[in-house]
């Protein structure tokens, strides 16, 4: 046993590294284990879960960071083997004190194992969690299995949940409380209409909701003083519409909104800078509506593929709209294909935008040359209301989920959370290729 401890100090000392010490820098010497362990505890956090507990290894000094350092586990990182995640999962929640950071645990495959998940869940490596990130692998959406009311005891400790493909049990809102949850994504997740209002009621910290393609909600209703960012989606034959027919109102203030149409113009929300209609098929009287709601609108997004729109609405100058003379600056028009409809859609906004400064075309292929000229002289480019306006044709992708047009949502450091030209992500830079 001696002969091989020397035999592997001799070895550090033939490299160039005293027994002992960290990763090396050019000049031969270990800055990075210099710094405080709270600056190497924030680094450790930030590794995937793997490389992490394997910073145990690099020397005595990093040896007992990894376990006083809050638990980041991506279980999906672990392995491609099924039955290797869930080895190394009750290894790492057996070794590490806790408390946790993050878990995401996607596509768990339930079978017959509900007793080893409820008990990662009340492992106390999992204690003051504060992102949860957790979904079921399923093949019948009819019969999801229900979320383990385990995972439920992170309530007061929670910042983030992703919850997805889950039963939200019944009943267990009441006895729950968030008050640290600034982001909550609930998709495909079948819940009830009095829990959900009653999980939204406990969440006084709220700031960022994505609700995408929920079952059991006819009726929703959101009363957040705290809410900054709301995207919904809801689930249709036709795909995924702001209004669909599960749910056919939409009310903003005293405005009400009866299948995508105002039936009456009561309130306009002045605190709204961004807007997103991403739905199949909204004609302009739907949008005049809405920017009438939206007296400060500053940016509009539009999606309207697969289907012919009436555009019927001329812009009323003896009724102006406060957005089109003073706000609105940029509109992007995705899935944009140049045929007659969207041509009318979007000559409204050219022709009556005062301050525009920049109109995308977003187009699901290639257009040459001699479509994009075409294309401006059918849109009247030459008789623009703002002169200061750029009109950009682009090429958008087709292959975006809901979670994935919507994942920005959340990102209240950015400006604009829609602006996938601004975003260096891998998905947002598939989806606009430049």
């Amino acid at each position: 046993m001696e002969a091989t401890a020397a035999a592997a100090a001799a070895k550090k000392r033939r490299f160039g590294r005293p027994t002992g010490q960290g990763p090396l820098g050019s000049d031969g010497l270990d800055h990075i284990s210099r710094l405080p362990d709270a600056i190497l505890g924030e680094i450790i956090s930030l590794l995937p879960t793997k490389d992490a507990a394997r910073t145990q290894a690099v020397s005595r000094r990093w040896r007992p960071l990894w376990r006083a350092t809050p638990l980041n586990l991506d279980v999906d990182s672990l392995s491609t083997q099924e039955r290797k995640r869930t080895m190394f999962v009750s290894r790492i929640l057996a070794s590490h004190p806790g408390p946790a950071r993050r878990l995401s645990l996607p596509f768990f495959r339930l079978r017959d194992r509900y007793a080893k998940l409820d008990g990662w869940l009340r492992s106390p490596a999992l204690a003051d969690l504060q992102e949860l990130d957790f979904s079921y692998d399923i093949e019948d959406e009819e019969a999801l299995y229900p979320l383990p009311p385990s995972a439920l005891r992170f309530a007061p400790t929670l910042r983030v949940v992703e919850l997805r493909t889950c039963h939200f049990p019944n009943g267990m809102a009441p006895a729950l409380h968030f008050p640290r949850l600034a982001r909550l994504t609930p998709y495909r997740v079948t819940i009830s209409e009095d829990t959900l209002h009653g999980l939204l009621s406990r969440c006084s910290a709220l700031e960022s909701l994505l609700l995408v393609g929920n079952f059991g909600i006819r009726r929703l209703r959101i009363n957040s003083p705290s809410l900054r960012s709301l995207g919904f989606s809801a689930s249709s034959w036709e795909g995924y519409r702001v209004l669909s027919d599960g749910i056919s109102q939409l009310h903003l203030g005293t405005t009400i909104f009866q299948k995508m149409i105002a039936v009456n113009l009561t309130t306009s929300i002045r605190t709204v800078k961004v807007l997103v209609l991403d739905s199949n098929g909204p004609n302009l009287d739907v949008v005049v509506d809405f920017l009438k709601c939206f007296p400060c609108l500053e940016k509009l997004y539009v999606s309207h593929p697969h289907k012919v729109i009436k555009n019927i609405r001329s812009y009323d100058q003896l009724h102006p709209i406060e957005c089109m003379e003073l706000h609105l600056r940029k509109v992007v028009i995705r899935y944009y294909e140049g045929k007659r409809p969207d041509v009318d859609f979007a000559k409204f906004f050219v022709l009556n935008a005062k301050v525009l400064r920049e109109m995308d075309f977003c187009s699901p292929s290639n257009r040459n040359l001699k479509w994009q000229d075409n294309q401006h002289r059918r849109l009247s480019l030459q008789n623009k209301a703002s002169q200061v306006a750029q009109f950009t044709f682009k090429t958008t992708s087709r292959t975006r989920n809901e979670l994935t047009r919507n994942r920005h949502t959340h990102e209240l450091s950015m400006s604009d959370p829609f602006d996938f030209t601004s975003c260096l992500c891998s998905s947002c830079r598939f989806f606009f290729r430049l």
